[in-house]
């Protein structure tokens, strides 16, 4: 967890361990994000973000499951889909070498 001091305000955020092990992935979903609203892609994403943070509509995370070939709900962690695709990425790259 971090802590700083920004106009006299302590800011505190969670763990980003997950998002720095599955940074590839976590960068593909905010690029994804940044192709539905711009800006985006350059928000700070902790261990505890979700896809509520970013206020999506419906329609919105249909087009983010299609884009990552992953069913996403509001409520789920980024680091959880991206250790989704990850694992979708690890399967592929297993079953080609077969």
């Amino acid at each position: 967890m971090k802590t700083m001091n920004m106009n006299n305000e302590k800011i505190t955020w969670g763990s980003e361990d997950k998002v720095k092990k599955y940074n590839k992935e976590v960068s593909q979903i905010l690029n994804c994000l940044d192709d539905i609203e711009e800006g985006y892609g350059l928000s700070l994403v902790t261990d505890e973000s979700s896809f509520l943070d970013f206020d999506l509509t419906k329609e919105q995370l249909d087009q983010l499951s299609f884009e990552l070939q992953q069913e996403i709900k509001e409520d789920d962690l980024i680091v959880d889909v991206a250790k989704k695709i990850n694992e979708w990425y690890e399967q592929i790259a297993k079953n080609y070498s077969q």
